[in-house]
């Protein structure tokens, strides 16, 4: 749905799997509303849903697209300072082994 630009029904099917046991769990379901308010120019209900799954400290790979999506909204918003200091976030998330051998395959695909 989200793809096909149906916000409207993505958010709607988000917010019915949100009201199961397995959806008020899933901090996933979070990462997809804080995508759809960025594709709708909602910027900062966006960056603040990016904010709070951050701030839950959620498992790698959440964490990881949450940064990620506040970093490129804060330069969406011509804040490079704030994006920068989430870049470094996730800079310093990269193991120290990667870091001399960038080109490796394990380290890239965070």
């Amino acid at each position: 749905m989200i793809q096909q630009g149906d916000y409207t029904g993505a958010r709607e099917a988000l917010t019915v799997y949100g009201a199961t046991a397995t959806g008020a769990e899933d901090l996933a379901a979070e990462l997809l509303l804080a995508d759809i308010e960025r594709r709708e120019g909602n910027l900062e209900a966006s960056a603040s849903r990016y904010e709070s799954l951050i701030s839950r400290n959620p498992e790698d790979q959440i964490l990881t697209a949450s940064l990620r999506g506040l970093a490129g909204i804060r330069l969406t918003q011509n804040r490079p300072e704030e994006a920068l200091a989430v870049y470094d976030q996730l800079l310093a998330r990269i193991p120290t082994t990667c870091k001399p051998n960038w080109s490796s395959q394990s380290c890239l695909s965070g």
